[in-house]
């Protein structure tokens, strides 16, 4: 092998601060590329922004549309869904924002849409839903004993003490 004077100078002199990498340089800011799935992403910046992200230099082509349509970025806890399903559909009334949350539920549930008025039903459905499980899931008064508990699931009658017994 290499002497500890060569490992040394060879650490020394391997990755400078600030340096970016020959790879980084080919592809310049708007570059897109497409991913497994289907989805263009942009290179907006040279290099991560943030140490604990993996890649902020690269956003989602549909995000950035999105948010120059509406003048802000996508909020926490939502996400923009195509509303015909095209990926490569970027007209900002094919871009709809759902929350998370329902977008559970409409995903789960599989409810079916094909464009912005049919997701907005959809979303609508899915909010009702939530409600109505939440509704069923409010405390109640045990069967047995009469106590007032909170169901763990919907058809939860009977308490977890009488349930023991």
């Amino acid at each position: 092998g290499l002497s500890e004077q060569a490992r040394a100078n060879c650490r020394r002199n391997q990755f400078k601060k600030g340096g970016i990498p020959h790879n980084a340089l080919d592809k310049p800011i708007g570059t897109e590329r497409e991913d497994v799935y289907g989805y263009v992403w942009v290179k907006v910046a040279e290099r991560k922004t943030d140490p604990k992200s993996a890649h902020d230099n690269w956003k989602m082509k549909h995000h950035l549309v999105w948010a120059q349509a509406n003048g802000q970025p996508v909020p926490d806890g939502h996400m923009v869904v195509f509303a015909d399903h095209d990926n490569q559909n970027f007209s900002p009334g094919n871009l709809v924002l759902v929350p998370r949350n329902l977008w559970a539920v409409i995903s789960h549930s599989h409810y079916r849409y094909w464009d912005a008025e049919s997701l907005e039903v959809a979303m609508n459905i899915a909010r009702l839903d939530s409600a109505r499980y939440a509704a069923q899931c409010r405390p109640r008064e045990c069967k047995v004993c009469g106590q007032v508990f909170k169901p763990r699931f919907p058809h939860h009658r009977t308490c977890d003490a009488c349930l023991g017994r």
